[in-house]
C-alpha cells in the first residue's frame, strides 16, 4: 500500500439480514488521517454496512480491502488484529465491569502480554484522564459521556488503523458531543482513519469530516469532500431524499 491509497476501500458491497438486502452496491474509500462521515436518515443503512465491513455480517457481493488487502472473508476477530475496530452505537462497554477491566478486554484481540497491556492502559489513561481517575469504578456507574468515552478507549487498546463510531453523539449533552468530536480530531491527526455514522449534519461540515458519503435507501447517493457542501444541501439529501 502507498500513501496515496486507501486504508480502508469498500467495493460494490451488498450486505443484509437473510433475504433482505440492506445495503446496494456501496463503495467508498477511507484515507490515512481522514474522516469520512457517513450520514443519512434513520434506516438508510448505515449500521448495516459496518456490520459488513467488519465481517459481523457477511456480504452477498463486493469487497473489503484494509491497507490493499482483501478481507472480505477474515473472521471478525482476524480483523480486528490486522487493525480495524468498531464503536457501536449505545456506548457499549461491559457494565459489570471495572473501567480498567474493560479497557483489558480491547487487548485481547491483539494477543497482547501483560506488560504490553499496562502500557496501552496507561496510555489510554494519559488520552483520557477522567478514566484514570474513576479506573476502579463499575462502567456500570459511570456517566452516558465518561461511557462513549470508555468504549471508544476500549477500542483504541488494539491500536487500529482504522476506527469506525457508529452515532458516538447519541444519547449525550451538546458540551459532551463536543469533547467527542475533539477526541475525532485528535485521533485524526495521529493517522488513523476514521469512519464516522452520524446524524449532525452541522458538524460533520464544521470541521469534523473531511469527506462525506450520503446512504439513501442502502445506496450511495453521494460522495463529496466536506468542503464542497453546505449545510443546506446535505441536510436536504439526508432528510427530504
Amino acid at each position: 500500500m502507498t500513501a496515496t491509497e486507501p486504508l480502508l476501500s469498500v467495493q460494490s458491497l451488498r450486505v443484509g439480514y437473510g433475504d433482505l438486502t440492506a445495503v446496494w452496491d456501496a463503495s467508498l474509500d477511507l484515507m490515512p488521517g481522514r474522516v469520512l462521515a457517513l450520514v443519512g436518515r434513520n434506516g438508510a443503512g448505515k449500521s448495516t454496512l459496518l456490520l459488513g465491513v467488519t465481517g459481523l455480517l457477511r456480504p452477498t457481493q463486493g469487497r473489503v480491502l484494509l491497507g490493499g488487502r482483501d478481507i472480505t472473508t477474515v473472521p471478525p476477530h482476524r480483523r480486528g488484529k490486522l487493525g480495524l475496530s468498531l464503536v457501536m452505537e449505545g456506548k457499549r462497554v461491559f457494565r459489570p465491569l471495572t473501567v480498567e477491566e474493560n479497557l483489558k478486554v480491547g487487548t485481547f484481540s491483539q494477543g497482547a502480554s501483560r506488560k504490553e497491556s499496562a502500557a496501552l492502559i496507561d496510555e489510554m489513561y494519559q488520552r483520557f484522564p477522567m478514566l484514570a481517575e474513576r479506573r476502579t469504578k463499575m462502567a456500570g456507574d459511570l456517566s452516558g459521556g465518561q461511557q462513549q468515552s470508555l468504549a471508544i478507549a476500549q477500542a483504541l487498546m488494539s491500536r487500529p488503523k482504522v476506527l469506525m463510531l457508529d452515532e458516538p453523539s447519541s444519547g449525550l449533552a451538546p458540551s459532551v458531543i463536543d469533547g467527542v468530536f475533539d477526541l475525532i480530531g485528535t485521533l485524526k491527526k495521529d493517522g488513523i482513519a476514521i469512519l464516522l455514522v452520524e446524524q449532525l449534519v452541522a458538524d460533520m461540515l464544521g470541521g469534523v469530516a473531511d469527506d462525506v458519503v450520503v446512504l439513501d435507501g442502502g445506496r450511495v447517493v453521494l460522495s463529496e469532500p466536506a468542503d464542497s457542501l453546505t449545510v443546506e444541501r446535505l441536510a436536504g439529501l439526508v432528510y427530504t431524499t
